[in-house]
């Protein structure tokens, strides 16, 4: 089995684990939500949050989380916007290219735990009169990807420059860390809302990979 190969497999077993996840929390429901709203593997939910509470404030940090992981992400659209303007071609940013599908994957997503309700978030975000979907962590999820993927891409353009290279992928790392550990602490989540940002990550980080290693061949078979 291939790089690639290894890639696709990895992010089908992450995307199956995800639904299973999914599957699992029709088990152990009870009504511990907010406003008393049902949650599945409620056992295991409230014995996690019993420990972490919810707290406002930190979640607020998250939300800034989401902002930097904006902002990385916008920052490689205007650089492959810039590029494709003055060469009218792609072909020296094709990894930049693979991560626009991988966006938009997360997109039908969100609007599908929006409108499909799972579990309910342990406490009312600021401004709710009801409680919203909680499951997945679609800020989670979008912070993952982007830092999980950037790293990769920084890897890819900045390999010349170990010095600055090593600052990036330890500023990933951290915001990575951060993205996780934050949001657990925050509490506005339940923990398998989080378990299952990480599965839908990881499945389309690793789909990103695959298709950058698909790309990269393709381009240097064009090239020879």
């Amino acid at each position: 089995m291939n790089r690639k190969q290894q890639a696709y497999r990895n992010a089908g077993i992450y995307m199956g684990a995800f639904f299973l996840l999914l599957l699992l929390l029709r088990l152990d429901v009870r009504a511990i939500g907010a406003d008393g709203t049902n949650v599945g593997l409620s056992h295991l939910n409230g014995a996690v949050h019993f420990i972490t509470r919810s707290h406002p404030w930190i979640y607020a940090f998250t939300q800034l989380l989401g902002w930097v992981a904006l902002v990385v992400a916008a920052s490689f659209v205007l650089l492959a916007v810039g590029v494709l303007i003055k060469k009218r071609t792609l072909r020296s940013l094709r990894g930049i290219a693979c991560l626009f599908p991988v966006y938009a994957l997360m997109i039908p997503f969100a609007f599908f735990f929006n409108v499909f309700t799972v579990n309910c978030g342990p406490a009312f975000f600021r401004g709710e009169t009801h409680p919203s979907n909680s499951f997945p962590s679609m800020t989670t999820v979008f912070c993952l990807v982007v830092f999980g993927t950037a790293m990769m891409e920084w890897h890819r353009l900045f390999r010349e420059y170990k010095e600055l290279l090593a600052k990036l992928e330890t500023a990933g790392l951290v915001l990575i860390g951060l993205s996780l550990v934050v949001r657990i602490l925050a509490g506005m989540n339940w923990f398998t809302d989080i378990l299952a940002a990480v599965l839908l990550s990881l499945s389309l980080i690793n789909l990103y990979k695959g298709l950058c290693i698909r790309v990269v061949r393709v381009s240097s078979e064009d090239e020879e």
